[in-house]
Parts: C-alpha cells; sequence; structure tokens
C-alpha cells in the first residue's frame, strides 16, 4: 500500500469513481464539473495498491472565526474506501501523513462531517457543533412578525454585485460565530452552485443591504438554507418574505444554530416541533498554536499544565505548560509522557470540546472525563475559557 497525494487527471477519475459508489450516486458531467473545480483548491490523498485507489481522503484548506482571530482549519471531506479493502489500515495510514502535513504547514485545526462518531474519534475528533432542526405548517409559518419597513429583493445568486453583497453581509453576521468557516471566493461559488437555488435581499429604509435568505424550493416545502440579519427590522422582513409562500407550500424547513432562538418569535410556541441534531465534528490538531490563537477573556492570569492524550497525533500527546497573561496564551511541551503531576488530565476530544465551547470545563470534570490534580486551580482555569456556543453554517 503507498500513500500519496494525488492531482493526475486519471487518479481524479479514480477518486471520483470511489466518490460515487461509496456515497451512492451517479456520475454526471454537471457533478463532475462541480467536483473537478473544488479538487483545483484542494489536496487530494489516497491509499494505492499499484495504480489502485482504493481509499482517500480530501482536504479542503479553510479557515474558521475563532474569538476575532482568523485561524487555518482543514476541513476533511470524501473520505472512502471500496468495501473489499475495508480494514486495510487505509483510512489510519492516511490520516497519520495528513496530520503530519498539517503540523508542517501550523494548521491548527479540523473539522470533518461524520459518518459515524466513534470511527472518527479513533483519530483525535469530537462532536462540537450542534444544529436545532423544524418544519412548520402553511399555518404557523404565518405567525411570524413581519414588517412593511424597508423591502426585499430577490436577485441572481451568479451576478458578481450581488455575490460581494452576499459576502460583505455574511462577515458582518453568521460569518462572526465562533466557529464559523472564514468563507473565500472559491468556498462561496461551491457552495452557491451545489447547495442554494433562490437568494434574496432585504434594505433598510435608506436601501442599505441588511439581510439575506438563501433557500430552496423542493415540490411542497420551502427550505431555508441560510437566514443572516443584522436588525429586528431584517429579520421581520424576511418573516413576511417567507410567509408570503404560504399559499405555494406546504410545509417550511428550517435549519439554525444554538444560538437561534426560533420560538421567541411565535405567540404560541406549542406549535413548533424542533429538534438538536449533533453535526460536525472537531480536532485540535496543534494544541499549542491554537492555544495561541484562543480568545481567552482578557482578566486571565494562571499557569497550568495539562496531560493530553492524543493517540493519533504524537505532536499533541504529552504534558504541555499553559501560561496566560491578561488573556494572552503560550504553551510549551514539558514532556512527551502524560505526567502524573500535571494540573489536569485528558483526552484531546474533551479538551477540543472544553476550549470550541460545546460544554462546560466543570461538565468535563464531573463526569471525570477529565481529571483533577490541582483542585485550586479549577476555578482560575474555568473562568479564563470564555462563554462561547460554536455556530457552523458549512457542511462538507
Amino acid at each position: 500500500m503507498t500513500i500519496k497525494k494525488f492531482n493526475s487527471e486519471h487518479d481524479q477519475q479514480q477518486f471520483l469513481n470511489l466518490n460515487s459508489y461509496a456515497f451512492n450516486y451517479t456520475r454526471t458531467a454537471e457533478h463532475d464539473k462541480r467536483s473537478l473545480d473544488m479538487m483545483k483548491h484542494c489536496d487530494l490523498w489516497g491509499a494505492f495498491d499499484e495504480d489502485h485507489l482504493t481509499s482517500q481522503i480530501m482536504v479542503l484548506p479553510y479557515r474558521a472565526k475563532i474569538g476575532t482571530q482568523d485561524v487555518k482549519m482543514a476541513g476533511i471531506g470524501s473520505v472512502a474506501t471500496y468495501p473489499e479493502n475495508r480494514g486495510n489500515g487505509g483510512i489510519r495510514a492516511l490520516f497519520k501523513d495528513i496530520f503530519k502535513e498539517l503540523e508542517e504547514k501550523e494548521v491548527p485545526l479540523s473539522y470533518l462531517a461524520p459518518f459515524s462518531q466513534p470511527f472518527y474519534r479513533k483519530f483525535g475528533y469530537e462532536t462540537v457543533f450542534e444544529t436545532i432542526s423544524g418544519t412548520l405548517t402553511r399555518e404557523t409559518v404565518t405567525q411570524l412578525p413581519f414588517t412593511s419597513e424597508g423591502s426585499i429583493k430577490r436577485v441572481d445568486k451568479n451576478a458578481p454585485e450581488w455575490r460581494d453583497v452576499l459576502k460583505k453581509l455574511y462577515s458582518e453576521t453568521l460569518g462572526k460565530d465562533f466557529g464559523a468557516v472564514v468563507r473565500d471566493d472559491w468556498w462561496w461559488e461551491a457552495k452557491l452552485t451545489r447547495k442554494i437555488d433562490e437568494v434574496a435581499i432585504v434594505f433598510d429604509n435608506l436601501e442599505e443591504p441588511v439581510g439575506y435568505l438563501m433557500y430552496k424550493m423542493e415540490g411542497s416545502q420551502f427550505i431555508i438554507k441560510e437566514l443572516a440579519y443584522k436588525t429586528k427590522q431584517a429579520l421581520y422582513k424576511l418573516n413576511g418574505f417567507i410567509s408570503s409562500h404560504s399559499g405555494t407550500f406546504e410545509t417550511f424547513h428550517y435549519t439554525a444554530s444554538l444560538l437561534e432562538k426560533m420560538t421567541l418569535l411565535f405567540p404560541e410556541c406549542r406549535v413548533l416541533e424542533q429538534k438538536i441534531e449533533q453535526d460536525m465534528m472537531v480536532k485540535i490538531v496543534l494544541f499549542d498554536k491554537f492555544m495561541a490563537a484562543y480568545p481567552f477573556n482578557p482578566t486571565a492570569n494562571l499557569s497550568v499544565s495539562l496531560a493530553i492524550e492524543d493517540n493519533s497525533s504524537d505532536y499533541n500527546n504529552g504534558t504541555w505548560q499553559l501560561t496566560i497573561k491578561n488573556g494572552e496564551a503560550s504553551c510549551q511541551k514539558l514532556s512527551n509522557d502524560l505526567l502524573e503531576t500535571a494540573d489536569f488530565s485528558g483526552p484531546i476530544q474533551k479538551w477540543t470540546q472544553v476550549f470550541m465551547g460545546h460544554s462546560k470545563f466543570n461538565s468535563h470534570i464531573f463526569l471525570e472525563y477529565i481529571t483533577v490534580n490541582s483542585k485550586e486551580k479549577v476555578q482560575e482555569l474555568g473562568d479564563s475559557i470564555p462563554n462561547v456556543t460554536p455556530c457552523l453554517y458549512d457542511y462538507f
């Protein structure tokens, strides 16, 4: 078995063949073109038996918003192996080499969409993002508050001037949320061509753009793909636009981050049926680089040792000294071993959930996912971690 990156036309076709087999779709010229366009921006990794591709991973070069910092993030996609090659260690070997290259490129984070959470935990990933999804009937959608102020306009998603408006609005709204993808032009192109059918933009009374709606219309269902707004007026205007489709569509489906409080908009909340879904997983690939970029609370001052178990990355595995001065952090490795004298000990998956805002530090201590040797520092470290909610509006 040979592990390598590839970009030849022959191997790209093998990639598309394995993709269509593993994810059970029929290749079309249009789908192939979109995929090949994305490949220009991504790294393709494969496990080969002689010249035959047996396993593959696509690495997408993203950035994520962590506080005010744009942090390099590797998106992982198209993870696949032919059934006759499963169990041969191809995916494990691929991740090993990918993590090594991410270390060389100083990429601190990686996101992926799991087909199996236990499978990806073996490589240090853990669930971080959660979403709320729900479906409204045509009767309930008309309960949404609306306004006659401002205006709304359906626009051509492919027109450069409107794409520029969308990019600016995203960066001023959803793109500021903790963990959100910083969308480069190539990803905007991929997103708008693959996942979005229609776009509407809201304008205030001064005709300034203040929000947008991305949506699809499928049969009797109106699907809200993305909703962004700078003001209450913009939200209410979007509500009115959505409810104006109640004569055509029977149901209205939405997916939102946990920051969104849809129940606040309805006078009768019992009409809402919502479910919280576990979404994409995250791995802190380079612990020290992530800590250096992390937005600790500005009054935080402490020094603490952390033993981090990471069976998939020698770089992370070991004991680190984390020093925070007025919210600015530095991190040095004390030992490649998990020292019993460390103030706190735990696997990289749990530290990822704590620092990405998925769950509280004290919750992991209570459940003994993170063990404590220095009780006097529990409050200090807990108070230094900001109260954030991770949000993600992209899927790959």
